[in-house]
């Protein structure tokens, strides 16, 4: 069974580095292709962090880590997340500041649109065609 794992293990090395050489060779274009790479990144990411979830439910793979690639995992695990949590936090602000004013924007066209109609209706029907 060790070996299975092994070769498992193995293959998926193999699975990271590829992976790893095409997310280095990813480049922006058009808003299409730039959020087409940003979604190679988060199925990568979530692809690798599937696997730690696996791997930290699981204590007989983790006794393999030694004390200081424990602590090593955690100091990157934690700046990782506080970026990311930075990064969710500061787009999340500005896509809701931007859906408040064009909501905002929608409000005052219908306003006006219907001060215009009401002004239209008090008009004599001569002028309405």
């Amino acid at each position: 069974m060790e070996e299975d794992e092994g070769d498992q293990l193995e293959k998926w090395t193999e699975q990271i580095k590829a992976s790893k050489e095409e997310l280095e060779l990813l480049k922006t274009g058009d808003r299409l292709e730039t959020v087409a790479a940003i979604a190679k990144l988060h199925n990568a990411i979530a692809q690798s962090l599937y696997g730690w979830a696996h791997w930290l439910k699981n204590p007989s793979i983790m006794d393999y880590l030694t004390p200081e690639e424990l602590a090593e995992t955690f100091e990157v695990f934690k700046k990782l997340a506080i970026e990311f949590i930075d990064l969710d936090f500061k787009m999340s602000t500005s896509v809701m500041e931007k859906q408040k004013k064009a909501i905002k924007e929608k409000k005052e066209k219908i306003k006006t649109l219907s001060e215009k109609v009401k002004k239209l209706e008090k008009a004599p029907s001569k002028y309405i065609s």
